[in-house]
C-alpha cells in the first residue's frame, strides 16, 4: 500500500479557508475581542507598498466651550480634523516538514487535522508578533499615559505593594478616566493568573454558545499568553507587563498572498514538506507605525522598537493599557 503523501490530502484553495477559520476560532486574542477584523485593512493588503494608511475623524473636545446664541453674532464654526493612523504589513511565511505531520494525515479529515496544527503554530507566532507591538508602543508614546508601574528592580525583595493586586487593577484601568469600562479584556502572563488564583479573584462563566467556560476578573475576559512581556529586574527578579484592552483594540486583516500554499516533496530523502505563507496586519489603533523595515516588512525586532511607533489618537481613545509589576 503506497504511502499517503501531504500533496495527497492539502488542496490549497481549500487549505487557506481551514486555516484561517481555525486560527480565528483558536486565538484567544480574537475570541475576547482584543482583535477585531476589519475590511479596510482585508481591502488594502493586496494594493502595493509595505504600509496601510487608516484614515479617521478627529475629536470634537478641541473645539472649545458652547457660545452664547446671539440675534447679532454669528456662532463661529469649528473644523472637524481629518487625520491619519497607519498600519505596518507583515508578510510572513513557514515551512512546515512532513515528519512533524505525518501523524495528522492518519485523521478522518486529515486536511483539517493539518490545518489545526497549523494553526496552533501561527497562534503562537502571533502571540510573539503582538508582544513584539506591544513592546515597541509602551517602550515610548504610552510608557507615561497609559501604564501604572507600581514594580521594583529588585523584583525578588518585591512586597506586596509591588505584585498584582485589585487596586493595582484598578488604577491602570483608570488611566482612561471615565472610558475604564470600555476595557474588556485582560492579557496577563501566566505568573501573574497564578497569582490571581492564589488570591481567589477568577470567576468562570460559560459565555452563550460556547461549551466551556473561560476565566473572568471584574467583568473582563482574562487571556493567559506566556508571550506576553517579562524582563529581567535591574538588581534581581523580573518584571512583568499586563494589559487591559478595548474591544478591536487591535485591528487585523489579512489577505492570501498569490501563492499561500504549496508542497514539495525529497524523494531521495523521503521528506514531505508545507510552506505556508500570509499577508496580514495587527496594529494598536491610535498609535501609527513609522518604522523603516530592513527587509521586505518589518520583523518583531523592528516591531518592538520604541522609535518606530508615533501615537496619534487622544490618550482616551487608545484603548490599551499596561500594568507593571513583580508578579
Amino acid at each position: 500500500m503506497a504511502a499517503t503523501l501531504i500533496a495527497d490530502v492539502i488542496e490549497p484553495s481549500i487549505f487557506t479557508a481551514y486555516f484561517l477559520q481555525r486560527m480565528l476560532d483558536r486565538w484567544a486574542f480574537h475570541q475576547a475581542g482584543v482583535v477585531s477584523t476589519d475590511p479596510r485593512i482585508d481591502g488594502s493588503i493586496g494594493n502595493g507598498g509595505r504600509t496601510i494608511n487608516m484614515p479617521y475623524w478627529g475629536d470634537l473636545t478641541g473645539a472649545g466651550a458652547s457660545e452664547v446664541l446671539s440675534d447679532t453674532t454669528p456662532l463661529t464654526p469649528q473644523k472637524i480634523a481629518a487625520l491619519q493612523d497607519v498600519a505596518a504589513l507583515n508578510f510572513r511565511g513557514k515551512a512546515f516538514a512532513a515528519n512533524e505531520l505525518a501523524q495528522a494525515v492518519a485523521g478522518s479529515d486529515p486536511m483539517a487535522a493539518i490545518a489545526s496544527q497549523v494553526a496552533d503554530y501561527w497562534i503562537m507566532d502571533m502571540g510573539t508578533t503582538v508582544n513584539a507591538i506591544l513592546t515597541g508602543i509602551f517602550g515610548v508614546e504610552l510608557a507615561t499615559s497609559h501604564t501604572h508601574d507600581i514594580s521594583i528592580e529588585d523584583g525578588d525583595n518585591a512586597v506586596a505593594a509591588n505584585l498584582f493586586s485589585p487596586q493595582a487593577f484598578l488604577k491602570a484601568a483608570f488611566l482612561l478616566g471615565e472610558h475604564e469600562q470600555s476595557l474588556t479584556a485582560f492579557a496577563c502572563h501566566s505568573v501573574i493568573y497564578n497569582e490571581m488564583l492564589n488570591q481567589e479573584l477568577i470567576d468562570y462563566v460559560q459565555p452563550a454558545g460556547q461549551s466551556g467556560t473561560v476565566p473572568m476578573y471584574l467583568g473582563r475576559r482574562v487571556i493567559v499568553d506566556d508571550n506576553i512581556n517579562k524582563v529581567a529586574g535591574g538588581t534581581s527578579g523580573f518584571k512583568y507587563s499586563s494589559y487591559l484592552f478595548g474591544a478591536g483594540a487591535l485591528g487585523y486583516g489579512e489577505t492570501p498572498p498569490p501563492t499561500p500554499v504549496e508542497t514539495d516533496r525529497d524523494s531521495l530523502q523521503g521528506t514531505d514538506y508545507l510552506i505556508h505563507r500570509r499577508h496580514f496586519v495587527v496594529h494598536p489603533r491610535g498609535v501609527a507605525w513609522q518604522g523603516t523595515a530592513a527587509s521586505t516588512t518589518p520583523d518583531n525586532t523592528e516591531l518592538a522598537t520604541a522609535a518606530s511607533w508615533s501615537k496619534v489618537y487622544d490618550d482616551k481613545a487608545i484603548k490599551i493599557v499596561r500594568l507593571l509589576s513583580n508578579g
